[in-house]
């Protein structure tokens, strides 16, 4: 008797948290339009859920954040995936079923979901079995929107860009290389206009409509293509597309912020710091442009990436 009334406090409890969520998402929702930078908001509001679950331990101020940023922005795939790794530490397995499902139907690839589904205790649940019993039912709800065109010209187009990387590898001469660098050159300035004409053409697509890997080959692009001037980079005209996305909630922080930072690095600088904090020059300056990208702070990514022992940023 004793145990069934702690069971019903429990749900009582559990009941009680969704509808005052509920409602938080309700009012924020008639907000959100009013806001003029969406992608901002929204992964400041899911970095505050994740400082609070892994840094100050509170699970009420995690659900705050993480339905509020819901609230605010449709989320991405990894988004309802971390959730779910939350609720799979806290030992809530009905809720780790409903927000991994929701990331599996958003394109969460098999690498990445088996960490749960795969692995006990979850593996061992009830909600876990009903899961695996209707896994291919759940991933092909994600075909039924793939945005099959799109993908089509970003695979065209990397296979121009990586044609000729290939080609310059294969080359022993100096002279030869220095050549072939002019000529590569051009062919990535052509590239460059076809790749932004298409985007002031065509509507951007919903990235949550195509696989990761096609969201990854984007960030190559830019990686490729975007000015190789500190004090330019933010004027380029491809990057400037990329964060007319980002402000309206349709990229993530790590397309724009990972590969710019890479092609830096043979300059020892960091412009966002998704790399080693000891070639940060201006740790004020970098963490003034994480707020503004939805990236974590130089601090807490550090400290949360010990604990989780991944990378933040991807």
């Amino acid at each position: 008797m004793a145990e069934s009334n702690n069971i019903n406090k429990i749900n009582m409890k559990n009941i009680i948290r969704f509808l005052l969520y509920s409602f938080l998402c309700l009012a924020l929702k008639v907000n959100a339009s009013e806001n003029s930078n969406i992608g901002k908001e929204y992964y400041s509001n899911l970095n505050k859920g994740k400082i609070s679950y892994y840094i100050n331990k509170d699970i009420d101020s995690t659900i705050y954040y993480f339905h509020k940023a819901f609230s605010i922005n449709k989320p991405f795939y990894q988004d309802y995936y971390r959730y779910a790794q939350i609720w799979n530490f806290e030992n809530n397995y009905d809720s780790v079923y409903v927000y991994l499902v929701k990331s599996i139907e958003l394109g969460c690839p098999e690498l990445l979901f088996k960490n749960i589904l795969y692995e006990e205790p979850f593996s061992i649940t009830k909600q876990a079995n009903t899961l695996k019993a209707n896994l291919d039912f759940h991933r092909s709800k994600f075909l039924l929107d793939y945005n099959f065109k799109f993908v089509r010209f970003i695979n065209n187009m990397l296979g121009k860009d990586q044609v000729i990387r290939i080609n310059r590898r294969k080359l022993t001469n100096d002279i030869e290389k220095e050549c072939y660098d002019k000529f590569a050159k051009q062919i990535d300035e052509s590239n460059k206009n076809e790749f932004i004409n298409y985007f002031r053409t065509h509507d951007f697509p919903d990235l949550r409509k195509v696989d990761y890997s096609t969201v990854n080959i984007l960030s190559v692009f830019l990686n490729h293509y975007v000015t190789k001037d500190t004090n330019l980079v933010f004027t380029d005209s491809l990057f400037l597309i990329f964060k007319d996305q980002f402000d309206k909630g349709n990229m993530q922080p790590h397309v724009i912020v990972t590969p710019i930072d890479y092609s830096f690095m043979h300059f020892k600088k960091q412009i966002f710091g998704t790399y080693s904090s000891s070639l940060i020059e201006n740790s004020k300056k970098v963490d003034s442009l994480n707020l503004e990208f939805g990236s974590m702070n130089i601090f807490y990514r550090n400290r949360i990436e010990l604990i989780t022992d991944k990378k933040e940023s991807n």
